[in-house]
């Protein structure tokens, strides 16, 4: 806690203190909202098929309805991350959340394909302010060892709020039909009233250390951490993207039965985020890269070399759980070593990239598919990672050893 925290407390220590908790609690269950983009919707894809009109066009416009979102985040956490720096986290965390309860719940009451369309993409837009914001203002409340586990604790929720949301809007679709999980959006309006409540709280100011560049230099600088990040998310994704595949050309397309697979992934994700700030002190930047590029290359070709489902789903896991390390290790890598001008900006590239890596994953899979079929695919992937892993290890990580030994907390 810093010391404008303790101040905030002097005339009223009790309300002080409860206002300060409403903001922990905002920032920390912004990833809730996040696990909701696609889970709540994606339970009720077919029924809003069927509302298209069915067929192929029905399954397409339904399936843009995720794709859109996905392209909302691309488009608006970079600008995100600009607004930041200009206008304050806290301004433009709360006008996202805002927009987040608007698009999020425009199903619930407005029809037409494009209009749904447009607020799909609209709630993208606003996930990427919320991510770039809340992130940047828990850099900004808590030191490094400190926002390394509160991210943490962040992602873990997220990916939790992601199973359940998706059973939930499971159970909500077949109750009450496709429109009903679109109530799930709500939640941003908690959040929204929340950070209201928390609002007289002071922003936080952690000693940072001297930046050697500013403005986008500071930025471009760090494009092997971008180059990095996406080749790592295009294999996080492939869970959500091609594994579905992979089961259905092995006999298995028995939605619960692939439901079921997928959410090891997502639970394990949980794990991986929840652990990163014990395991990064002991094993330091470079070892927790290279730990979590090898999971991922473990859990691809476990998924490529045994196609049996019970093999899948362990896959799935060893993915979940590295894809979960890096969810932190990226964050809190681009706070250490971004310039303090343009950390917003930094750290909006890299939702940016990150869901950039979920995009473009068709495009890179289908060529090795077509090559050497989807198992062949998954183990050509996996190689790729234990490669990566191995520089990893070799090389250290980034930043250097000082910024190593920051992150490790020595």
């Amino acid at each position: 806690m810093s010391g404008e925290h303790r101040q905030a407390f002097a005339s009223d220590p009790t309300r002080g203190c409860a206002r300060l908790w409403l903001l922990y609690l905002t920032l920390g269950s912004c990833g809730c909202l996040i696990g909701l983009l696609f889970c709540a919707v994606a339970p009720v894809l077919p029924a809003l098929a069927a509302h298209f009109g069915g067929g192929a066009g029905g399954a397409f416009s339904a399936q843009m309805v995720m794709a859109v979102s996905t392209l909302g985040i691309i488009a608006g956490a970079s600008p995100a991350g600009w607004l930041v720096e200009r206008c304050g986290g806290r301004g433009v965390l709360l006008g996202s959340l805002a927009l987040y309860t608007l698009s999020g719940t425009a199903a619930l009451y407005l029809d037409g394909r494009s209009v749904l369309l447009g607020s799909r993409f609209v709630l993208g837009l606003a996930t990427g302010g919320i991510i770039t914001a809340s992130v940047v203002l828990i850099g900004q409340q808590f030191d490094a060892a400190a926002r390394a586990r509160f991210l943490g604790y962040a992602n873990a929720a997220g990916a939790v709020a992601g199973v359940s949301g998706g059973v939930l809007a499971g159970v909500l679709g077949s109750a009450w039909g496709w429109r009903a999980p679109f109530a799930l959006y709500g939640l941003g309006l908690v959040l929204l009233l929340s950070g209201l409540a928390a609002a007289r709280v002071a922003p936080g100011r952690v000693a940072e250390p001297v930046a050697p560049k500013s403005g986008m230099s500071g930025v471009r600088s760090l494009w092997p951490i971008y180059l990095t990040i996406l080749c790592a998310y295009v294999v996080v994704f492939m869970t959500t993207t091609q594994v579905s595949f992979l089961l259905a050309a092995n006999g298995t397309s028995s939605p619960a039965v692939v439901g079921l697979i997928l959410s090891g992934a997502s639970l394990l994700a949980a794990v991986g985020a929840w652990s990163y700030g014990r395991v990064a002190p002991r094993l330091g930047r470079g070892r927790v890269l290279a730990l979590a590029l090898f999971l991922l290359g473990a859990g691809c070709a476990v998924m490529g070399l045994w196609t049996q489902p019970a093999f899948t789903f362990v896959g799935c896991c060893l993915t979940g759980l590295g894809g979960g390390l890096l969810n932190v290790y990226f964050p809190v890598l681009l706070m250490d070593l971004a310039p303090l001008p343009v950390r917003g900006r930094a750290l909006g590239l890299l939702y940016t990239v990150q869901f950039l890596g979920d995009f473009i994953n068709p495009f890179v899979i289908y060529p090795l598919r077509a090559m050497l079929g989807i198992e062949g695919a998954f183990v050509v992937i996996g190689g790729l990672m234990f490669a990566g892993a191995l520089a990893a290890a070799w090389r250290g990580g980034f930043g250097g050893r000082a910024a190593r030994q920051a992150a490790s907390g020595a």
